[in-house]
């Protein structure tokens, strides 16, 4: 009873940690032209840069960390700022 407990906390934390990258990049996508956003004090897994001229910066807590797998940031817009994020565990 207390490993099938155990997993299924340890899956409910993995879902909630989708769902909030899921948000994270909602936020990013819905970014206007020319808008500012700092990335949240977490651990991100990873992130794309869709809207052109825009500037994303990380709060000092910031970590982004696919776990080795892929890029940590895709940035495929034009005249983007990104600044300040430690990164780590990349492709």
């Amino acid at each position: 009873m207390y490993r099938i407990l155990r997993y299924g906390v340890a899956l409910t934390v993995a879902l909630l940690s989708l769902t909030a990258q899921a948000d994270l990049q909602e936020q990013l996508d819905a970014l206007e032209p020319g808008a500012s956003f700092e990335l949240p004090p977490e651990q991100i897994s990873s992130l794309a840069i869709r809207v052109p001229g825009v500037s994303v910066s990380c709060h000092a807590e910031t970590v982004i960390d696919p776990g080795g797998q892929g890029n940590a940031v895709d940035i495929v817009a034009e005249r983007v700022t990104f600044s300040g994020c430690a990164v780590r565990n990349w492709g």
